[in-house]
């Protein structure tokens, strides 16, 4: 047996890059791909600043994703977005073409605002790419004791970068089939069976913790009015900025999601820390009661002519764990008090058994319903302002 194993055995560059090609395809999450991206790019060519950055769904704009290096100016640069065609990273993409410069300072066409934060004059920006598509763009500059980069640095980044777009646009269909399981297509909300998955652990982590919080089931009023005056087309419209509305009014820790149709479930954690039942109930009303009120001051209009549309909005409570301690018991209750607040008129957030013993309260000021007086004057203490439509308008259009 002799020792030739010529033809046998791989060379050490194709193991490389089927081992890298096997890696990097392996991960599917976003943050934690790119800063493989960016650390082996960095290591391959001894460079201190990296920025990956992908482009926009209209494909028009470059915004980064992944960036090393910048320390101090890391918040600016990473905050910064690069239209299709503009300066050296706009360009790659656009020609969809890699670009090596040696010295920038002879290549004015190529100066952006952000130059002066690099050490050297060395540039190196490689498109992101599978075949044709391009889906971002690679930079690379300061390589370590000034030197230049080189053709050679550029062919390794090459064969890299061959790599990590399959697996970038991997990864970021993995997430829109991620997005599109727990999403609404139509609003981009959270759709009715992430909302039962969160409100099953948010029911035990407040069990567990001694917390409580706060159901609202909103339902927009008239809602079959709009579909069959203006169209279905006006009625998606309605939708979509009711939907705005909640997302601009609501905390970044609660759950909104469309519950089906016209309806709208939201979880309010944490909504209150207080020992009487009448503060406590108050404070939960507070986030429902906001939503209603902005909902109602805002510019609603119809799309296809511009005429003004008025819209309300009306909503059910419950709290945990005063209404129940279960996703049925609370649904339940939040539905039964959306009934009562559509029969007693509309535009207002309805909770029931505030105080034993007294008939339920109804809490806003549209419809005709009466008022538990007791209680209203409460409220009226404890809710914020009516909101400005300016504030309502923020963000919706």
């Amino acid at each position: 047996m002799g020792n030739d194993s010529s033809g046998s055995r791989p060379d050490s560059t194709y193991t490389d890059h089927y081992y890298t090609e096997k890696l990097l395809m392996s991960i599917s999450n976003m943050d934690e791909l790119t800063d493989i991206i960016v650390q082996v790019s960095t290591g391959k060519v001894n460079a201190e600043k990296c920025s990956l950055m992908l482009l926009d769904e209209d494909r028009q704009t470059l915004s980064i994703n992944k960036m090393k290096g910048f320390n101090g100016n890391q918040s600016v640069v990473k905050d910064s977005k690069i239209k299709l065609g503009e300066g050296i990273a706009g360009l790659v993409a656009l020609e969809g073409k890699a670009l090596l410069v040696t010295d920038m300072k002879n290549e004015r066409k190529f100066r952006t605002k952000y130059s002066v934060r690099y050490k050297s004059s060395s540039f190196i920006s490689i498109p992101l790419k599978i075949k044709s598509d391009i889906i971002g763009v690679l930079n690379l500059t300061d390589k370590i004791d000034n030197h230049h980069f080189t053709e050679q640095d550029l062919h390794s980044l090459s064969a890299f970068t061959t790599y990590a777009s399959a697996a970038i646009k991997n990864a970021l269909i993995f997430k829109k089939l991620q997005n599109l399981s727990v999403t609404d297509g139509l609003t981009g909300l959270y759709n009715r069976r992430h909302f039962y998955n969160c409100l099953e652990k948010e029911i035990i982590r407040s069990g567990r913790y001694g917390r409580n919080f706060t159901l609202a089931i909103l339902d927009i009023d008239k809602f079959k009015h709009y579909n069959d005056t203006y169209g279905h087309l006006a009625g998606d419209s309605v939708l979509k900025q009711v939907s705005e509305i909640l997302k601009i009014h609501t905390r970044s820790i609660d759950i909104v999601a469309r519950y089906g149709g016209e309806e709208f479930a939201i979880i309010f954690p944490e909504t209150h820390d207080a020992d009487n039942l009448m503060a406590a109930t108050v404070s939960g009303l507070h986030f429902p009661e906001r939503l209603r009120m902005a909902v109602e001051g805002y510019n609603f209009s119809n799309i296809s002519n511009g005429e003004k549309l008025s819209v309300t909005i009306s909503g059910g409570v419950a709290r945990f764990p005063h209404d129940g301690t279960t996703e049925k018991g609370l649904v339940s209750i939040a539905d039964e008090n959306l009934y009562y607040a559509k029969r007693g008129g509309r535009n207002m957030i309805y909770v029931d058994r505030i105080c034993p013993g007294k008939q339920p309260a109804r809490i806003g000021t549209g419809g005709n319903a009466q008022k538990n007086t007791a209680f209203s004057g409460y409220v009226a203490q404890r809710l914020p302002v009516r909101l400005h439509t300016e504030k309502a308008l923020l963000g919706c259009h």
